[in-house]
């Protein structure tokens, strides 16, 4: 390493294999500490012809009063198990869902409101407001019910029925 007094950073590095000779060796020409930084430096270069970049629109919220202000009122539970407490709300799609999360230091539970244009497994639920449990990737358990135009999703590492009382819960 090759370490500059000045600042500690690290201008030049070299590594070398067992006989001695240079394998990778990566260096600086020029470091500029106090850059001139311009809105410009930070636009993405535009996509090639024929590519349609999709960004992702998710938003996250500190608190759920945050979202509310925002006009996303995360969808909220009358019963939450002692111990778990509001940690934030995710937002995504301008909207269309809503996944609001509660933690208790050692596990999350979140629960989240689809609206609109539903995902095919989601449609196929009755439109009865009733919780049904439903298998999840990696083991994790879930609840799954719906309501008009609305989907829910509950997950978190409880027993069915502790899930059952909180989607039961949500009005």
């Amino acid at each position: 390493f090759w370490i500059d007094r000045e600042t500690g950073l690290r201008l030049r590095v070299e590594e070398k294999d067992a006989s001695g000779k240079i394998v990778v060796s990566a260096y600086f020409l020029k470091v500029d500490l106090a850059p001139e930084l311009r809105d410009a430096d930070f636009v993405p270069p535009a996509a090639p012809p024929g590519i349609r970049v999709v960004r992702d629109r998710r938003r996250s919220f500190d608190t759920f009063e945050d979202a509310s202000r925002a006009g996303f009122p995360p969808p909220t539970p009358g019963y939450l198990p002692a111990g778990y407490a509001a940690q934030r709300v995710d937002v995504g799609d301008d909207g269309r869902w809503v996944s609001a999360h509660w933690g208790n230091g050692l596990s999350v539970i979140s629960l989240t409101q689809m609206r609109g244009p539903l995902p095919p497994p989601m449609r196929s639920l009755p439109d009865n407001g009733e919780p049904a449990p439903r298998p999840l990737p990696g083991g994790r358990k879930g609840m799954a019910w719906r309501r008009g135009e609305s989907a829910y999703l509950l997950i978190g590492p409880l027993a069915e029925d502790a899930l059952r009382k909180i989607a039961e819960s949500v009005r």
